[in-house]
């Protein structure tokens, strides 16, 4: 029987900050929401954030939650949803440390691997180096080999045309969209995620309306599923080796990201938000990441699907469960939605990756880092889909080890940001502004 150490972990930090920030956004939840959307009126900030959801919204929405509930069985999806609660205030706790940790040249870079180097003296630069390398394999793996995978296994269900075909014009239009830098991809996600999440969400709610009366019986099979763990382990023990519990936090984890610091490189490019703001924006990322779109995902299999265990394919499994109740229409429509999710994420994770190679070989050779990952995007036509989930997970353990122990490092700093910014109430009055290397801004100037 497997063991992942992440549900343990993650569970465990999140508690630790849902006590340090006391629960701001459970016990104030419109209080929150409105800051995020006032938050998200400035240009770049919104930019920022749709390049954050690009890396989000992708296969964890779609291929890993029915991986997880092929491997976890039905209860996963009660246990993906409750690691959304964690993954909220991880991601904030990532978002608002990083932007406090901005490198200014031409431009505002953010990441967790300044914030590592920073936090941790001689051994920072270490722990700093292996984080950016697992940043740079998984901007490979995860980041387009997996998405190329989940649209060949799309193609497969719905189309003969050769799979050569879809790698080649994959590997060109990745080329075209990412060849003249971060603009361009900045813009093209901004099109590409509104267009396909209103897609996807019409075609789910439709599967999930027509079953309509099977929803009660799907709420107490995920309940019920959830709590079947392994009694001959006994008590807490068996309950985090429990098959759901396990795919469940996996899966969440592969679709928001939040422990693994990546989507802080996005938010943090913003550079016009305070750094609890900017962090409140990444609440509202785990929400219409996990809390809508995989949720749609997990119910819309459940209500058309008795037992998902007996297919052997994610993007299968999804098919079958939207041809069974809207035909081939449906299929063709969310073959669509995959498909811009996965290029959308393909052209974000690219954006990662070649921060992360910056900052291991330095920005003169990151020319090298293109080739490289477009015969990544190629190669995840013909590579197991099953085998890079395992490589994503075996990557994003080692990520999430090095970024929880820099936001634990960082702890009273995030709070101190938090209620400087009135995010979180304080009679402790105003702190020092944040720190940008190259540059101070002062705590009114370049906020809003």
């Amino acid at each position: 029987m497997e063991f992942n150490p992440l549900p343990i972990i993650l569970a465990a930090v999140g508690v630790f900050f849902l006590v340090k920030l006391r629960f701001f956004f459970i016990l104030h939840p419109f209080r929150t929401t409105g800051k995020a959307i006032r938050a998200i009126n400035d240009r770049r900030a919104l930019r920022a954030f749709c390049l954050a959801l690009a890396g989000t919204l992708g296969i964890g929405n779609v291929f890993g939650v029915a991986i997880g509930l092929i491997i976890g069985g039905p209860g996963s999806l009660f246990w993906l949803l409750v690691s959304m609660i964690f993954a909220m205030v991880i991601k904030y706790a990532e978002v608002v440390i990083s932007t406090d940790n901005l490198y200014h040249d031409t431009e505002a870079h953010g990441g967790m691997f300044y914030v590592i180097r920073s936090s941790f003296g001689r051994i920072g630069k270490g722990m700093s180096t292996l984080y950016s390398i697992a940043a740079l394999l998984i901007s490979f793996v995860l980041g387009a080999s997996l998405q190329m995978a989940s649209v060949s296994e799309s193609v497969s269900t719905i189309s003969d045309i050769p799979r050569e075909i879809f790698a080649v014009a994959a590997a060109i239009l990745t080329l075209f969209a990412i060849i003249n830098g971060t603009k361009r991809i900045e813009k093209i996600t901004s099109i590409i995620i509104p267009l396909s999440t209103i897609i996807y969400i019409i075609i789910t709610l439709s599967v999930i309306v027509i079953n309509y009366s099977a929803i009660p019986s799907v709420i107490e099979n995920v309940v019920r599923s959830a709590f079947n763990y392994d009694s001959a382990l006994g008590g807490a023990l068996g309950f985090f080796f429990s098959a759901p519990l396990r795919e469940g936090f996996s899966r969440g984890i592969l679709s928001n990201e939040a422990g693994a610091g990546t989507s802080a490189m996005a938010h943090a490019r913003g550079g016009v938000l305070s750094p609890a703001k900017a962090g409140l924006l990444g609440i509202l990322e785990v929400w219409f990441d996990t809390g809508l779109i995989c949720l749609l995902t997990g119910l819309s299999i459940l209500v058309s699907v008795p037992d998902p265990s007996l297919f052997e394919g994610g993007m299968q499994l999804v098919m079958y469960a939207i041809g069974s109740t809207l035909g081939q229409p449906g299929k063709c429509a969310v073959f669509l939605s995959v498909i811009c999710f996965a290029f959308a994420t393909v052209v974000c994770w690219y954006y990662y990756g070649m921060e992360s190679f910056s900052t291991l070989f330095g920005k003169r050779k990151r020319t090298v880092y293109l080739p490289l990952f477009l015969i990544s995007v190629f190669l995840g036509f013909y590579l197991d889909s099953f085998l890079l989930v395992l490589l994503t997970d075996l990557l994003i353990t080692v990520m999430t080890l090095l970024t929880v122990c820099a936001l634990i490092k960082n702890s009273d700093r995030i709070r101190h940001l938090s209620e400087s910014s009135g995010v979180i109430d304080s009679d402790k009055g105003r702190l020092r502004p944040f720190r940008i290397k190259g540059s101070v801004f002062s705590r009114d100037r370049g906020r809003r």
